[in-house]
C-alpha cells in the first residue's frame, strides 16, 4: 500500500548535492564497493515451479555500502532464491527485485508476487489480516531465473551504521548507489557477472530501477543489464488540478477505464478496451487540439467536445463546460454525487470524500499487519533468520521523510537515453487499469514518445497499483515476467476481458 509514498508532498525538502539532470550521478559509482557483512543465513529447499521440481537455496545475506566518501554508511540486506544442482548457470538470469515509496521493503512483491511462498490472498483485506495463511506459489519463476529482493537502506533487515547522518541515503541517486554497490557485490561474490541482470521495481521502485540502470553502465566491470520490469509507477499520474494538455489527455484516458467500471457510462454494450480505445483515439486527436487552441477553439467546438467527453467518461458536459475542457480532480469528482472518493492505490476501492483521512494521518502499521506477520512467519519458518530484529516492510517515520526526487522529466530523458545507447536493453512495462497513483495513459504517451520502437513492451492488468493483488492478475504478470526474461515476445497491448462492479 505504501509504493507511492515518495508522491506524497514535503513542506520542505533538503536539497543535498544530486543530479538534477538525471544523467550521471552525483556519487561516484566507479570507486564505491560494498563489502559481504558476517551475517549470513542458508536454508536448503525443494518446490515446484512451473510445473518443475526445483531445488534450491534461501538466503539471507548481509553487504555493507559505503557513503559517497566511500565509508562503510550501512548494512543491507538481501532474501534470494538461488537453483541448485544445475549443471552451469551460465546464461541464467538473476532478478534484482524491489518495491518503492521511498522507504518500503520488498515484502510485498516476495509475498504477493515473486517468493516461493506466498500469502493465500492478497488483497487490501488480506494485507492487513494477520490469520492470512502462506501457501506454495507454484507461479513463481524460480525455475527459469534466480530471485534477489534487496532491502535498501533502513526497511526489511537493512540498517544505517552508528553514527550515519538518517539524510544519507534519502535521495534519488544515493538510493541508486547503495543498491548497485549491493548489486555489484552479489554477482561477483557468486560468480555471476556474466549472468544477464533484470531489474524488478514497483512504484518508486521504477524510478530506482531507471537511476540504476543508469549507474550500473558506469562501472568498469559492466553489468549485463538485460531488462527492466516496471511494476506500477514509471510514469506518475498528474495530481493537480490544471494539468497541461498531455497530463489532461492522459486523465481522460484513465477516467474511461474508471467510468466503465462503475456503470458510469455504457458497459453492456462495449467492452472495458472498446471504451479505452475510444476514449484514447479522441483524446489524441480532437481533444489535444481543442486543448492546444485554448480560448481560439469557437464555443460550439467547445461544447461538442464536452458532449463527446461527457459519452466518453461519464462526468457531464456542463463540468466540462465549466472546468475548462479538463478534469479537475478525477478522485472526487467521478463520484461525487455518492459522496465517496477514489482510493489512490486501486479506484475499485471507495471511502466517504468528506471523512477521508489525509495519507499522513492514516494508520499504515494496521493496514500491512497481515504482510508484517507473514514476513515474520518466513523468517522464523523457512528462512531460519535469528538476532536481526524486525523486518520492516515500511521504514518507520518514512511519510515524513525528506527525499529528493530527480524530476520526471530528467529521469524519463535518462532512460530514453539508455535504451538509445543500448538497443537490445528491454522494457516491460505492467499498467493497471484501475491504479490512480500511476497512470495508464501517462505510461502510453510516455513511451510512444521515446521511440525505440520494440524495446518496450506495455502490458495491462484489471488490477491497481499491484497487479498481482488477485490470483488471476498474479498468474497474468508472471507469465509475463517469465515470458519476458527468457527472451520470448510477450503479447503487450490488450486490455483483458473484466466484469464491472455495477
Amino acid at each position: 500500500m505504501l509504493m507511492m509514498l515518495g508522491a506524497l508532498p514535503a513542506a520542505a525538502q533538503q536539497k543535498p548535492a544530486l543530479s538534477v539532470s538525471g544523467d550521471r550521478s552525483s556519487w561516484p559509482i566507479e570507486t564505491l564497493e560494498a563489502e559481504a557483512g558476517p551475517r549470513r543465513f542458508v536454508t536448503h529447499h525443494r518446490g515446484t515451479f512451473g510445473g518443475e521440481v526445483v531445488d534450491y537455496d534461501a538466503t539471507v545475506g548481509e553487504t555493507i555500502v559505503k557513503d559517497r566518501n566511500g565509508r562503510p554508511a550501512a548494512s543491507l540486506f538481501t532474501i534470494d532464491y538461488v537453483r541448485t544442482r544445475l549443471a552451469t548457470s551460465t546464461g541464467r538470469p538473476v532478478l534484482f527485485i524491489y518495491n518503492g515509496g521511498p522507504g518500503g521493503g520488498s515484502s510485498y512483491l516476495q509475498l504477493g508476487a515473486f517468493g516461493p511462498r506466498k500469502m493465500a490472498r492478497f488483497n487490501a483485506e488480506a494485507q492487513a489480516d494477520p490469520s492470512t495463511p502462506l501457501v506454495d506459489n507454484p507461479d513463481t519463476i524460480l525455475d527459469v531465473a534466480d530471485l534477489v529482493f534487496i532491502d535498501p537502506p533502513e526497511t526489511g533487515y537493512s540498517r544505517l551504521l552508528p553514527g550515519i547522518d538518517p539524510q544519507t541515503f534519502r535521495n534519488s541517486d544515493a538510493d541508486s548507489a547503495a543498491c548497485v554497490q549491493l548489486i555489484r557485490r552479489w554477482l561477483e561474490d557468486h560468480g555471476r557477472t556474466g549472468s544477464p541482470v533484470y531489474l524488478v521495481g514497483e512504484s518508486f521502485g521504477t524510478h530506482r530501477n531507471i537511476h540504476v540502470g543508469r549507474d550500473l553502465a558506469r562501472l568498469k566491470s559492466q553489468v549485463r543489464l538485460a531488462g527492466m520490469v516496471m511494476v506500477s509507477g514509471p510514469v506518475p499520474a498528474s495530481t493537480g488540478p490544471d494539468p497541461e494538455p498531455l497530463d489532461a489527455v492522459s486523465r481522460v484516458i484513465d477516467v474511461a477505464a474508471w467510468s466503465w467500471y462503475y456503470g458510469l457510462i455504457d458497459n453492456r454494450t462495449q467492452s472495458l478496451a472498446q471504451a479505452v480505445d475510444k476514449a484514447r483515439a479522441f483524446a489524441l486527436g480532437p481533444y489535444v487540439h481543442a486543448l492546444l487552441l485554448g480560448n481560439r477553439l469557437p464555443d460550439v467546438e467547445k461544447d461538442e467536445i464536452a458532449r463527446k467527453l461527457a459519452t466518453l467518461t461519464g462526468l457531464s458536459a456542463d463540468y466540462y463546460s465549466k472546468n475548462d475542457l479538463v478534469i479537475k480532480a478525477p478522485a472526487t469528482d467521478l463520484l461525487k454525487s455518492e459522496g465517496k472518493m477514489l482510493t489512490l492505490f486501486d479506484i475499485r476501492y471507495t471511502e466517504a470524500a468528506a471523512t477521508a483521512p489525509s495519507d499522513e494521518e492514516r494508520d499504515w502499521d494496521a493496514m500491512m499487519r497481515g504482510v508484517d506477520k507473514n514476513m515474520a512467519r518466513v523468517a522464523a519458518e523457512t528462512l531460519k533468520v535469528k538476532g536481526l530484529g524486525d523486518y520492516h516492510s515500511i521504514a518507520p517515520g518514512a511519510i515524513k521523510w525528506n527525499w529528493t526526487f530527480i524530476p520526471n522529466a530528467a529521469r524519463l530523458a535518462s532512460l530514453s537515453r539508455q535504451m538509445r545507447e543500448d538497443p537490445k536493453l528491454r522494457i516491460l512495462v505492467g499498467v493497471g487499469l484501475y491504479d490512480r497513483a500511476a497512470s495508464m495513459g501517462a505510461d502510453e504517451n510516455a513511451f510512444a514518445r521515446m521511440g525505440h520502437k520494440g524495446q518496450s513492451t506495455l502490458t495491462y492488468y484489471a488490477a491497481g497499483h499491484m497487479l498481482y493483488s488477485d490470483a488471476p492478475g498474479q498468474k497474468a504478470f508472471l507469465r509475463d515476467v517469465r515470458a519476458f526474461v527468457q527472451g520470448q515476445p510477450v503479447p503487450g497491448g490488450a486490455i483483458p476481458v473484466t466484469e464491472p462492479k455495477r
